[in-house]
């Protein structure tokens, strides 16, 4: 219309989350079958690190909080985990009575309210005596030598590259230099 009429309004808009996700763990990495035990020797002392579950909730804010919990265990006087951190540690050290296979349960949950939650079940061996805790890192240790040759390549090459940009550089320069005289 004749004249222009107009007006400033401002609107706040809250967006809440809905507690609508469970959490999702991320490691160990379980498809439906069991995991592979984690091996652990019975002379590790007390506290010592078993594994740490990593789980996340895809809702935000406080929903997204995620609390560890052991549900059930074997034995559940060996074993401990941490309520925020999902590390799972020892609580005392290993004795000959104790079964060579524990399973744990571990309940992983979130903060919203109702709290939905999921589990993850853990195997554990008991070994009597240390072992390669993990075959292709050892291998690496074993084959310094290989590495150390790939390191020396890598960096010969590097060089060798870095000259010749320096060259055609200086060339391209001089070259421009004489067409500008």
């Amino acid at each position: 219309g004749s004249p222009m009429l107009s007006s400033n309004v401002t609107v706040f808009l809250f967006i809440l989350d809905q507690n609508d996700n469970l959490p999702a763990i991320l490691y160990p990495v379980t498809s439906g079958e069991l995991m592979a035990p984690q091996r652990i020797t019975r002379s590790v002392p007390a506290d010592s690190l078993v594994l740490k579950i990593a789980a996340v909730d895809a809702d935000s804010g406080h929903n997204a909080w995620i609390f560890y919990s052991l549900l059930q265990a074997t034995d559940a006087s060996l074993f401990r985990v941490s309520a925020h951190t999902g590390e799972i540690r020892t609580v005392r050290n290993f004795q000959e009575t104790d079964l060579p296979e524990q399973k744990l349960l571990i309940l992983v949950k979130d903060n919203g309210e109702p709290s939905l939650s999921t589990t993850v079940t853990i195997l554990v061996s008991l070994e009597d005596q240390d072992y390669e805790e993990n075959p292709r890192a050892g291998h690496l240790l074993k084959n310094h030598k290989e590495t150390s040759d790939l390191s020396l390549y890598l960096i010969i090459s590097l060089a060798a590259i870095s000259l010749i940009s320096f060259i055609t550089l200086i060339i391209l320069s001089v070259k421009c230099l004489k067409n500008t005289n």
